[in-house]
């Protein structure tokens, strides 16, 4: 028996994606890099191309209409995690135009494809607003993540993330040939019909995704933006781990620790007794520096980094977490010993909870401190204590 063309990319996509979501899954399990909404995303994937293979294997078991609409019910589900994904590694919190706009295409998506799965004999401008929001909400994710991912690159010229814009894009591209089927009426462009070229390109652009994913497992968590240094406090202001982050293709900065920890906790009187504001720090922007903090009973992390981003601070949060109570105990006092075994056991947890960069040496810590040619803006946020 000949399988057909569209049998057979659908069974590729099928594969490559229920193996993606078991990496995601085992990443999370054993490895502690967690990627929840992206990790939801291949779900929703997998579960609405299972729905849409049911079409192609089993046509008289499932009507040619209640499969697409079943399906596409996962998919705009999944290209909304997607973009979820891309705003948690560019910003701290989603942007709210394009959040709304988003929103919007989802909502228009879900609701029309349910009224079609129940109506018979729907109008026909139900159907072509329930195609255009399909598509749109499609090329919105993949291209929002495509200038995030080309942003990065421009950034630091990185291998990986050439091949992840390379792959985005080829993803969105994948939409076109959907587009000018439901629009244009193309119907066939080499010997395969429109849907299975944008199936085939489709499978081209994950296959990218994977190859990246398989040669560098962290890659899809990061950050794109500069990170400079990852430093421990006690409550007593003393610095007990300083880490300088390896930023390929731009100077670092030399961070004198104990002076930043006297700055900080001046900010901190000045907020608790000078305002009787009771609240901790929790974001310091400086125009291309941010201070992001985390704070948690009498340890508190410090991230600088160029942009906060929410990856960022949950690095952050986790960090804290993890740390053990007899290690926690250590810290806290101020007769902490600060030598090479406490470093390694820190080391450890912050490489865990920040899978994604690389952490310098003592001894190649940066040179010099990056001179600006004014004076920064800064603003300050606080987290008031309920």
């Amino acid at each position: 028996m000949q399988i057909a063309p569209e049998t057979l990319i659908v069974m590729a996509l099928w594969a490559v994606l229920v193996l993606m979501v078991l990496l995601f899954v085992y990443q999370t399990l054993r490895k502690n890099r967690r990627a929840h909404v992206l990790t939801l995303a291949l779900a929703f994937g997998t579960v609405g191309l299972t729905l849409w293979s049911y079409r192609s294997l089993l046509p008289h078991w499932v009507s040619s209409n209640t499969a697409p609409l079943a399906n596409g019910i996962f998919y705009i589900l999944m290209y909304m995690m997607i973009y979820l994904h891309f705003e948690q590694v560019s910003r701290l919190q989603p942007h709210l135009v394009r959040l709304a706009f988003m929103s919007a295409l989802v909502g228009a998506g879900l609701i029309t494809s349910v009224v079609l799965l129940v109506v018979s004999d729907a109008p026909d401008f139900l159907v072509a607003c329930n195609d255009f929001s399909h598509d749109a909400i499609r090329m919105a994710a993949l291209l929002f993540g495509f200038f995030v991912s080309v942003r990065n690159w421009r950034l630091l010229h990185e291998r990986e993330s050439l091949v992840e814009t390379i792959a985005l894009l080829t993803l969105a591209t994948g939409g076109i040939p959907t587009i000018l089927g439901n629009y244009a009426r193309l119907r066939e462009v080499g010997g395969l019909s429109v849907y299975e070229l944008g199936d085939l390109v489709t499978f081209i652009g994950l296959v990218l995704l994977i190859g990246l994913y398989l040669s560098n497992p962290n890659y899809l968590y990061r950050v794109p933006t500069p990170l400079y240094r990852v430093i421990i406090y006690n409550s007593i202001g003393i610095a007990v781990y300083s880490r300088a982050i390896r930023t390929r293709g731009l100077e670092g900065l030399v961070v004198p620790d104990q002076l930043m920890s006297m700055s900080i906790t001046a900010v901190s009187s000045v907020l608790s007794e000078g305002l009787q504001v009771d609240a901790q720090l929790r974001l310091i922007d400086a125009t291309r520096r941010v201070l992001l903090f985390e704070w948690k009973d009498d340890l508190s992390a410090l991230l600088i980094c160029e942009r906060a981003t929410y990856f960022a601070r949950r690095s952050l949060q986790m960090l804290l977490k993890s740390i053990p109570r007899n290690l926690y105990e250590r810290l806290r006092t101020d007769a902490v010993k600060i030598d090479d075994r406490l470093t390694s056991e820190l080391d450890a947890l912050v490489q865990a909870s920040f899978p994604y960069v690389v952490f310098l040496e003592e001894e190649d810590k940066f040179s010099r401190l990056e001179r600006e040619d004014r004076e920064p803006e800064v603003v300050v946020e606080t987290d008031d204590a309920e």
